[in-house]
């Protein structure tokens, strides 16, 4: 199923997208479940905890079953450790880009003090 979300990379914020949101864009299934990616992929009720929180990309993996849509691995918080080499999140929940949205920065006020900018040669030779 090709869809028009954006594509993640590893180190990308990201926010899951609010429960009602997807169930309105996908339906649901007899479980309760939305259904994401018919007899694929369910965003499950036991995900919902997770809705409207940003996390960061930390695996991403290609499955057959689903070509066209990486399957992202998010780490929950700063204080739990993924291990990016046993192939799993914490807690064993997965992602794809149609359950979640990009993380973007507020705006800059309008009153920022610009930091001046030197160069590496600057460093070495000493700024005067």
């Amino acid at each position: 199923m090709p869809a028009p979300y954006p594509t993640y990379h590893v180190g990308d914020r990201v926010i899951v997208r609010q429960w009602n949101d997807m169930m309105e864009e996908f339906g649901s299934n007899p479980y309760g479940d939305i259904t994401v990616h018919p007899n694929k992929l369910s965003f499950i009720l036991d995900m919902k905890p997770y809705c409207g929180k940003e996390f960061i990309v930390v695996k991403i993996v290609h499955d057959k079953g689903l070509p066209d849509e990486p399957i992202y691995f998010l780490n929950y918080s700063p204080d739990v450790y993924v291990d990016l080499n046993d192939g799993d999140s914490p807690r064993g929940w997965f992602f794809t880009s149609a359950m979640l949205l990009p993380a973007t920065l507020p705006n800059e006020p309008k009153n920022r003090i610009s930091t001046p900018s030197i160069t590496f040669d600057d460093l070495l030779q000493g700024v005067q």
